[in-house]
């Protein structure tokens, strides 16, 4: 594998992506509408990516929804995003937060990746989330 710079671990990271990719695709290629990922690669991914330690597992997971047209349910050990203490119920635009990682939010505004972050650490509201009840959130993104 050709290196650009990239430390081991990311490669190593980015070569799991693609096997999980690639799993995926095997499972659902009678599926209708089927988005494939033959034409995808690790090298794909890093020109859409930042190469740097700032893109989590978050970021990647937005852009596997991305690329498969599905919205994200991000769930994290807190309710959503706070700004300046003040529960944030929609986000449309850039703002600093560390529940995220900083490329998070760009991604997923850019790309229109409608995305959900719920308090995952208790499930009852994980469960009323899938329910489609209301319960307390952060929403991203420029359409609801």
């Amino acid at each position: 594998m050709r290196q650009t710079g990239w430390p081991s671990q990311q490669w190593t990271s980015s070569v799991g992506l693609s096997h999980h990719l690639a799993f995926y695709e095997g499972q659902n290629s009678g599926a209708p509408n089927n988005n494939s990922f033959s034409s995808l690669s690790v090298p794909q991914l890093t020109e859409v990516l930042p190469h740097a330690w700032d893109v989590t597992s978050d970021t990647i997971a937005a852009w596997v929804a991305g690329t498969i047209h599905l919205d994200i349910l991000l769930l994290k050990s807190i309710t959503g995003i706070f700004i300046k203490r003040i529960h944030q119920e929609q986000v449309t635009g850039l703002v600093e937060t560390d529940i995220i990682d900083p490329c998070f939010i760009p991604f997923v505004i850019r790309n229109a990746v409608k995305t959900t972050i719920v308090n995952g650490s208790k499930p009852d509201r994980v469960e009323k989330y899938l329910k489609e009840d209301l319960v307390p959130r952060t929403e991203i993104g420029t359409t609801f």
